[in-house]
């Protein structure tokens, strides 16, 4: 029986919520933005997963299709990033489908935990499924594990 190589696996992490704020310039108008990363938490998972996947480079990033557990149960597509940064002293995940990103912040997420399932290489269709901003979305209750 073949071993899968390690991109093409499924993992199963547990993620802290962080809330990152950014202050934006859009031509003349200024704003700040909150921003959505999720740190995973120490485990054997997190571990395989960043030997699988983390960027040599801090300078470097790449992206990723997965599914994040309840409140949201979504499709999201997300970019595993290197820490420490501006935005995290640890290495984490960025929330790149905004209307996942609008509900972990309308839900209050930050300092709460989420499952988050990476799907393998060659997902990123999977990804298109994401909630869309603007959305009407209804939370479900309970923490969800895969």
């Amino acid at each position: 029986m073949a071993v899968a190589e390690p991109e093409q696996k499924i993992y199963v992490l547990k993620c802290k919520v962080k809330f990152v704020r950014k202050n934006v310039k859009d031509g003349p108008r200024q704003y700040e933005r909150t921003l959505a990363i999720l740190v995973p938490q120490e485990s054997d998972e997190r571990t395989k997963f960043f030997t699988a996947w983390l960027p040599e480079l801090k300078s470097e990033h790449f992206e990723l299709a997965g599914i994040i557990s309840a409140p949201i149960d979504s499709a999201c597509r997300f970019s595993i990033h290197r820490g420490p940064d501006e935005k995290s002293e640890a290495h984490y995940l960025f929330v790149m489908s905004k209307g996942v990103e609008d509900v972990l912040i309308e839900a209050e997420m930050e300092g709460k935990t989420v499952y988050v399932e990476i799907l393998p290489e060659g997902s990123d269709e999977e990804a298109d499924n994401a909630l869309e901003a603007g959305g009407d979305y209804d939370l479900i209750s309970g923490q969800e594990s895969f």
